[in-house]
């Protein structure tokens, strides 16, 4: 998610747009900038950074197969309620999958029809305003 919005050129524009537009002239400038920079360093220094972004995105998909795979038909991951894991795997799914954003993580991550309803069910119950 770091790489889709922070470093990726074309989902980097729409966050510094949508983040930093409405501040003061010198935040909105320097502020994605450094934000960006220290991403990229994070990111290098964790190995993912390492990658391009072809691989990058081929390593979502392969970490959201692996999700959909442990899911399955169930309601959620382990157990017939809402555990921990649910919780965690909610907070990435959603801003993939019922964020108002569009990228390639995101439509790869919304190809997967159950962790898509997972998220929406678990953003009904627990997070509709």
């Amino acid at each position: 998610m770091v790489w889709s919005r922070w470093i990726d050129e074309p989902d980097r524009k729409v966050v510094k747009n949508a983040f930093f537009n409405s501040m003061p002239l010198p935040i909105k400038v320097i502020a994605p900038d450094l934000i960006r920079r220290g991403a990229k360093k994070t990111l290098h220094q964790q190995g993912l950074g390492r990658h391009y972004s072809e691989e990058i995105l081929q390593i979502a998909r392969r970490d959201l197969t692996a999700s959909s795979n442990l899911l399955a038909t169930k309601d959620y991951f382990l157990i017939d309620k809402v555990a921990i894991l649910d919780v965690c795997a909610y907070a990435f799914l959603s801003q993939f999958v019922i964020a108002k954003f569009e990228s390639e993580f995101n439509e790869a991550a919304k190809s997967f029809t159950n962790l898509v309803e997972f998220a929406n069910k678990v953003h009904v119950e627990y997070y509709l305003d």
